[in-house]
């Protein structure tokens, strides 16, 4: 049975993730969402890397530009420096996003390990009941079939006794005169 949720992160952080199924067990559905988490994370890097290296090589290519005219980078009008400084900031925004939602998938990561360690404790508390249970079952098994050998051995001399007393009976009333 699977039910469709939206997971929505911390209201702070302004991004959702899109739908997913929470399968069977709180385990399947914290691993999704790590998996989703970690999607996720490396989306968020991989635009900012791709950002910061975008504008990296524009920087260069204006470098590169300005010389081939003779103009020096560092005569770049203040407008400009104001410029590379607002996108400095973007990017030290986005970076501040993804430290943001790194630690977010740390404190998930540390709660599903939690979570996972409990089900491990459970899981050996289960193993050694389920051993207890076992080692029982058996040992009614096997006083079961001792039981049931020693009732099958009473039930064979009883039959003896009873046919024994029948011959002496059926002896006894033939010696006396009856045939």
């Amino acid at each position: 049975v699977s039910h469709g949720r939206t997971c929505y992160r911390n209201a702070r952080t302004p991004f959702r993730f899109a739908p997913f199924n929470i399968t069977r067990s709180e385990n399947d559905w914290d691993n999704q969402l790590s998996n989703r988490l970690v999607e996720q994370l490396e989306s968020e890097l991989g635009n900012a890397f791709a950002e910061i290296d975008s504008a990296i090589n524009r920087e260069k290519l204006l470098e590169q530009q300005l010389r081939e005219l003779g103009v020096e980078p560092w005569a770049i009008p203040q407008e400009e420096g104001d410029r590379a400084m607002t996108n400095s900031q973007n990017f030290e925004h986005r970076l501040d996003q993804v430290e943001t939602i790194a630690a977010i998938l740390v404190t998930h990561v540390e709660a599903i390990d939690s979570r996972l360690e409990r089900i491990a404790a459970n899981q050996e508390q289960s193993d050694r009941r389920l051993d207890g249970l076992t080692s029982n079952v058996d040992a009614l098994a096997a006083l079961m079939a001792q039981q049931f050998q020693q009732a099958e051995q009473d039930r064979i001399e009883f039959r003896a006794t009873v046919q024994g007393i029948l011959d002496v009976l059926t002896q006894r009333f033939n010696s006396n005169g009856h045939s």
